[in-house]
């Protein structure tokens, strides 16, 4: 299933390649929501996936190494959230569960939702965004994504989610501010809320923790970023001549991309890990090391690649420039490298007791 998944996907992503003209994501996302690509990992009434969890990661690398000009990957983790309820969803939901200050209340029996929720994907565009309130996840109760991981008192050792969370499903057209944020090459936005009526609020799975799950993608479709930059370059590389032979003969170049091949299988193997098991990330270490890991390397792959390719490396023909923007960008989201090293720290320091070298066997074990 996985193959077919990833051919078909890959055929769907391949057709819409990416232009420069990004003015729109939605008919990308219409097309994979007909074909049934973005429900992949959402379970239907009796708990069963088109896409088993330990095959995700691939799924995900996979989307890091297309950089499509479209949330795809923000769809889908939206839907895997929702789980039974995805009907719910109109076709143009992106999950939004970064730093925000959101409050759900009972007025006159019913629920209203207060504060902003900042960091959409496509927010000017999205048509509806999956955001997590209470129970430890940082929204509504903690602005640190450190704390989901694993620093302060809000998000504890476990993580996002778990008994207490809420699901909350809002429509853009309910916010009463919707303003850009930021500057990189995917879109974001921060959605104000002011008393308005969400479209759903369900409980939140026990088994899913939202942030874990979300950091774990970004680190996937980080290491697929660096996969396909390495492969760019080492192609250029190889077609590059100078001085009468191709530039991957020169040592130096040769360093460099060894390197690259380095980081990119450790970002790779580790974003692997984080998805190891029968069901969704659930190990905060594991989490916290692939995204660290992930965030720390991307600019050095980055810097690397485009130190090889030269002046051609940025231009918008040439696809290297959207992999790398999208690697430097992803990078922050769902903690950086040293959030996601402190709340390793953090873990081990608050039980001394059980030693360094058996929390590193256990995070490493497949």
């Amino acid at each position: 299933m996985l193959e077919l998944i990833e051919d078909s996907l890959g055929r769907l992503l391949d057709d819409a390649s990416p232009a420069t003209d990004t003015s729109s994501a939605r008919p990308l996302i219409e097309s994979l929501h007909e074909a049934g690509m973005l429900d992949v990992l959402a379970p239907d009434a009796d708990g069963e996936m088109p896409l088993a969890w330990r095959d995700a990661a691939r799924l995900f690398m996979q989307l890091g190494a297309k950089a499509p000009d479209a949330p795809v990957a923000d769809a889908i983790l939206a839907r895997a959230l929702v789980g039974a309820s995805v009907d719910l969803l109109p076709v143009f939901t992106v999950l939004a569960i970064h730093p925000a200050a959101l409050t759900l209340d009972l007025v006159d029996g019913s629920a209203r939702l207060g504060g902003t929720l900042d960091g959409v994907p496509w927010g000017e565009e999205a048509d509806a965004a999956v955001a997590v309130i209470g129970g430890g996840t940082g929204v509504g109760v903690s602005t640190s994504v450190g704390g989901n991981l694993g620093v302060g008192s809000a998000g504890g050792v476990g993580g996002a989610g778990g008994p207490g969370s809420k699901i909350v499903l809002v429509a853009r057209s309910a916010a009463s501010e919707v303003r850009p944020r930021g500057t990189g090459v995917e879109a974001r936005a921060a959605w104000r809320f002011d008393a308005a009526d969400p479209m759903a609020v369900i409980d939140c799975p026990q088994a899913l923790q939202p942030l874990l799950l979300a950091a774990a993608a970004r680190a996937a479709q980080i290491a697929g970023a660096m996969r396909a930059a390495r492969e760019l370059t080492v192609h250029y590389a190889n077609e590059r001549v100078q001085f009468g032979k191709p530039i991957a003969r020169q040592q130096a170049i040769q360093h460099r991309i060894a390197v690259m091949a380095e980081h990119s299988a450790m970002v790779g193997a580790a974003a692997m890990l984080a998805f190891a098991g029968d069901g969704p990330p659930a190990s905060a270490d594991r989490v916290a090391t692939a995204k660290g890991l992930a965030s720390e390397y991307a600019a050095e792959v980055a810097a690397a690649a485009h130190a090889v390719h030269g002046a051609i490396g940025f231009t918008d023909e040439y696809a290297l420039a959207r992999l790398t923007r999208r690697m430097w960008q992803w990078r922050s989201e769902y903690g950086g490298p040293a959030t996601c090293y402190e709340a390793i720290g953090a873990r081990v320091l608050s039980d001394p007791t059980e030693g360094v070298w058996p929390r590193v066997i256990e995070t490493t074990r497949w």
